[in-house]
């Protein structure tokens, strides 16, 4: 939860203060900034996740539930966002 609820709240603080010290017609790329910094820490935080959320299943024994798989695979969502815009800023860098 920390990798969606965290990175969302910093985002909006930022952009609540550039709001506040520059006028609306301004140019919109620290905007695109600050989104992608808030979407490459949800990928951070939620590979983090993943690697102990891993480890955990791992650990467990052998018949596993499916419910863990399906567990896993939502925790894998920020991360293959981050992936997703990191790769698009290295092809268009």
């Amino acid at each position: 939860m920390a990798a969606l609820i965290l990175p969302a709240a910093w985002a909006r603080v930022q952009l609540a203060s550039f709001d506040r010290l520059h006028p609306p017609p301004g140019c919109g790329m620290p905007i695109i900034g600050i989104y992608g910094v808030a979407i490459l820490g949800a990928g951070a935080l939620s590979l983090v996740s993943m690697a102990l959320a891993g480890a955990a299943y791992w650990r467990l024994p052998a018949p596993r539930k499916g419910r863990r798989k399906i567990e896993l695979a939502l925790l894998s969502g920020p991360a293959l966002l981050a992936g997703g815009v990191l790769v698009c800023l290295l092809l268009a860098g």
